[in-house]
């Protein structure tokens, strides 16, 4: 990497490591409102920024306790920005403004997107959060991606809990998911639920603890309100808990404890199922593998997960859903499940998705779009805010077979996603200015 770009990418990660404490020590109140914009300046007046985003005009306030991010200038002031800078916002709205924690000026031609919002599901190595429009945003992560949470030491994927507040930084994806070099979760921003796993060491009253992954030990609150899985057990309680047993939980945070909703003890001998359901008759599920049919057996006991539904069923799973289940064999043929989940993002009426590849064909009220799973057919409406850089109230007509689309929005009953969001670039524009893959940075101490 250029030394450059390097130092862009590191300011990238103070800049947002910094916002973050910055909004985290403004108290859970105010975490609530956490936004971040980016667009021009368009005027300065005083401490008043006028920015020119997306969506309109913001305004934009500093203060002195706002940290300011420019490129070659090593103690940023407001005095350093200027009408025509483009620049990214972290802070949070009180009315009609936008209080500023941190300012940054985005050198041209750098293109690192970036996605903000609260986290609805960890699965494996991706994130799924609810931006500002409403829509679910897909956040990919690897071995090269940096983790920044103020107050863990070696922050990774495990860190990530459902109902944080994150900021992700880095390139779009083929499937119009964002592949992150950075992501960031302050502390205490918008904590409403959290998921443990590990092994319950001690059990006194209605209190677990468990013994975490990354070697912490954490106390769950149960109460009546509290659901238990146990393989082979009908109606369990706490009482069928035992120390020694590995188990998943899903908790609620209340002043810093976490309440237990749901506590899934792991079987031995636990074992993963991937693949696509070909049928249903009754409780069982028939999914087809990479290896062949399986039949998945459920029962009363199996916890039932589907994005978007709640207190699913077997029935809100469908014949084409992907889905992992969790549970032990029963024998070559049948596996007992569990835990049967739809992940974040698999197309199924009425679920988020989003979608990105290349336009096949372009219509009156849809645009066909070839990605790396097949076309998919993005259907446009009135409602639609379409987005097309350069282009000044841009329209379907603005796009062209061969153009790169990203789309957003909920699949249908024929397959098809219905967009809110749809975002196109010229093809041959878009490959040129395609960034280069970063090497993971370690963030700032």
């Amino acid at each position: 990497m250029k030394a450059g770009k390097l130092g862009i990418v590191i300011a990238v990660v103070l800049l947002i490591g910094t916002s973050s404490v910055a909004l985290a020590a403004e108290g859970q109140a105010g975490a609530q409102g956490a936004r971040a914009l980016q667009g021009e300046i368009a005027a300065i007046s005083g401490a008043m920024l006028t920015v020119q985003t997306p969506r309109g005009e913001a305004h934009v306030v500093t203060h002195e306790g706002t940290a300011f991010c420019i490129p070659g200038t090593a103690d940023g002031t407001a005095d350093d920005l200027a009408v025509g800078d483009t620049v990214l916002v972290l802070g949070r709205r009180t009315g009609a403004t936008f209080r500023a924690a941190l300012v940054a000026v985005i050198p041209p031609g750098l293109r690192i997107e970036r996605v903000g919002g609260q986290v609805a599901m960890v699965e494996g190595n991706d994130i799924a959060v609810s931006v500002e429009s409403g829509e679910t945003a897909i956040i990919h992560t690897d071995a090269d991606t940096a983790f920044l949470i103020p107050g863990v030491e070696d922050p990774g994927i495990g860190d990530i809990e459902t109902g944080n507040i994150v900021l992700a930084a880095g390139s779009r994806s083929d499937d119009g998911g964002l592949q992150a070099i950075l992501v960031v979760a302050p502390q205490g921003m918008g904590q409403r639920s959290r998921r443990l796993s590990g092994e319950v060491t001690a059990i006194e009253g209605a209190t677990l603890t468990l013994h975490t992954r990354g070697e912490r030990l954490i106390e769950v609150l149960t109460d009546e309100e509290t659901a238990f899985f146990v393989a082979g057990l009908e109606a369990p309680s706490l009482s069928d808990l035992n120390v020694g047993d590995q188990v998943n939980v899903a908790a609620t945070m209340a002043e810093g404890i976490p309440y237990a909703r749901t506590v899934v003890v792991t079987p031995a001998g636990a074992a993963r199922l991937v693949g696509q359901v070909t049928g249903s008759t009754g409780t069982t599920l028939t999914v087809e593998t990479r290896h062949g049919a399986v039949q998945v057996l459920t029962d009363d006991g199996t916890l039932i997960r589907v994005p978007g539904v709640q207190d699913p069923t077997l029935a809100d799973i469908a014949v084409g859903d992907e889905v992992t289940c969790g549970g032990t064999w029963a024998d070559a043929d049948s596996f007992q499940a569990l835990v049967v989940a739809v992940p974040v993002g698999i197309p199924g009426p009425g679920r988020p998705g989003a979608i990105r590849g290349r336009a096949i064909a372009v219509a009156s009220d849809r645009i066909t779009v070839g990605t790396p799973h097949g076309p998919v057919v993005v259907v446009v409406d009135e409602e639609t805010i379409i987005r097309i850089p350069g282009v000044e109230d841009p329209t379907l007509a603005d796009i062209a077979a061969g153009d790169i689309v990203s789309a957003r929005g909920v699949w249908n009953e024929a397959g098809n996603l219905e967009a809110a969001g749809v975002e196109a670039r010229n093809g041959e524009r878009a490959e040129s200015l395609a960034p280069t893959r970063q090497p993971k940075m370690k963030a700032a101490q």
